[in-house]
């Protein structure tokens, strides 16, 4: 299977780091290609401006946007690593997200009725600083699946979807997090 990993967290020493480290060891062991956009490394620039805006409006786009599309079309399975931040994925993500799955790539409107254009399976790793039992009281948890599996990923096609939440990174103890890291492997494993 060819993956694409998108990773959006600033720190190397970060748990999303970890979880990183842990996906591209388990798709090693399974001899699986994969191909990795590291945002903040590569700088990535999440502002829609309007540059991009009138190069969209005429079915072009900016040369890394081009290239970001071309990875993912190359892709059977895309796979997203991301701390949930105000209810939300970091902003860098949201900027990828609006810059790169853009207007006829990744969905049209055909008829009046929007056709999601892509077909890869989705895999998507969060972490909180909350607890679970926190998020689901105020339902965050709703609201932070929903956006990423409905409003984005299923909205653009995306069918065959697994989200893992991973809950108090911060204060959990490093068994916990072993254990954790140990879930990561199981899933890549299982998909």
């Amino acid at each position: 299977m060819k993956n694409l990993i998108i990773y959006a967290h600033p720190s190397e020493k970060s748990f999303n780091s970890a979880i990183l480290k842990t996906v591209i060891e388990a798709l090693n062991s399974k001899n699986e290609d994969y191909k990795l956009i590291d945002s903040y490394k590569e700088n990535f620039k999440p502002t829609l401006d309007i540059s991009d805006f009138s190069k969209m409006a005429e079915k072009t786009y900016s040369d890394d946007v081009k290239r970001y599309q071309q990875m993912i079309k190359e892709s059977e399975r895309l796979i997203f690593i991301y701390p949930t931040w105000w209810w939300s994925y970091p902003a860098i993500l949201k900027g990828f997200i609006d810059r790169v799955f853009s207007y006829g790539f990744a969905y049209r409107y055909n008829n009046g009725k929007i056709e999601g254009l892509l077909n890869q399976k989705a895999l998507i790793f969060t972490t909180t600083g909350g607890t679970k039992e926190v998020y689901d009281g105020y339902k965050i948890n709703e609201i932070i699946t929903r956006q990423i599996k409905e409003g984005v990923l299923g909205f653009c096609g995306i069918k065959e979807i697994t989200m893992k939440i991973f809950y108090a990174v911060p204060t959990v103890d490093n068994s916990t997090r072993e254990k954790y890291l140990k879930e990561v492997k199981e899933i890549i494993n299982q998909n």
